[in-house]
């Protein structure tokens, strides 16, 4: 995104840079092409190989804020969503891993939800390797969330 033209002709694109360090070379490759934007991964996997990464999606000819989220197969560029639906914005995924699974996926995906109509936010907790089956529970919070909310989980 350049900032001129604005994100409905430039949204997000997942990329992603594979530096190799022996050969001092950068490859960068375009993942998926859809309206992606705040891609995250595992911590376990931060700075290593990886197949699945998770991100918010939305669909810029309605909105250019996100309305879903999205765990992307990063090898072979499919992915499977959840959208809330209008009108509702979804913040960054955090992934939050499972201790008692080693597995990639293992964990739980949690993002801030703010419906535009009640003007309140809440927390929808995902099982990260069944997005399409929807959230698990939502926290609802009496107030609203400011949208520039980031997060991190780090064991206690």
């Amino acid at each position: 995104m350049t900032g001129r033209a604005g994100v409905a002709s430039s949204p997000g694109k997942l990329r992603r840079i594979t530096i190799d360090l022996s050969r001092r070379t950068a490859r960068l490759e375009t993942v998926v092409s859809e309206h992606f934007e705040f891609p995250t991964t595992s911590p376990r996997v931060q700075g290593h190989a990886y197949r699945f990464g998770y991100s918010a999606i939305g669909d810029i000819t309605r909105s250019w804020f996100h309305d879903g989220i999205a765990k992307i197969d990063v090898d072979s560029g499919k992915y499977e969503e959840f959208r809330f639906g209008a009108p509702t914005y979804v913040g960054e995924p955090v992934f939050v891993p499972r201790l008692d699974s080693q597995a990639e996926d293992a964990g739980w995906l949690l993002c801030e939800v703010l419906d535009g109509r009640t003007e309140r936010s809440d927390l929808a907790i995902f099982d990260a390797r069944s997005l399409r089956s929807g959230p698990l529970a939502r926290v609802k919070l009496a107030h609203h969330l400011p949208f520039s909310f980031h997060g991190w989980w780090q064991p206690a």
